[in-house]
């Protein structure tokens, strides 16, 4: 089993966010673009971040090919609370940015 780097969980939330807030589901967006977008410091680790940490998500869809990456719906439950519990996004913050997509909690 692998620890958690706990700068790596700051790069996934940022990301995360980044796609809820700016790219909305379905439509897919450059990794290398979605690291520079979500303002993270070390672009090269946001990129790694993507493609080996968020890809793995029930919520998230990657085309490994295309190195692009989406929200892809519907779990958007799980996305609402990832963002509250794991990354500390408050509930309205989560509410007003899934808009329709989530009933809320």
């Amino acid at each position: 089993m692998t620890e958690k780097n706990s700068g790596d969980d700051d790069i996934e939330c940022a990301l995360l966010w980044n796609l809820a807030r700016t790219h909305g589901w379905s439509a897919e967006i450059d990794v290398p673009k979605l690291a520079s977008d979500a303002n993270i410091q070390d672009e090269e680790q946001g990129r790694k971040v993507a493609r080996n940490r968020l890809s793995d998500k029930k919520f998230i869809g990657y085309h490994r090919g295309k190195d692009t990456i989406w929200l892809d719906p519907p779990p958007t439950d799980e996305l609402a609370y990832h963002l509250r519990d794991e990354c500390g996004y408050l509930e309205l913050q989560i509410e007003a940015t899934l808009d329709s997509y989530f009933d809320g909690f």
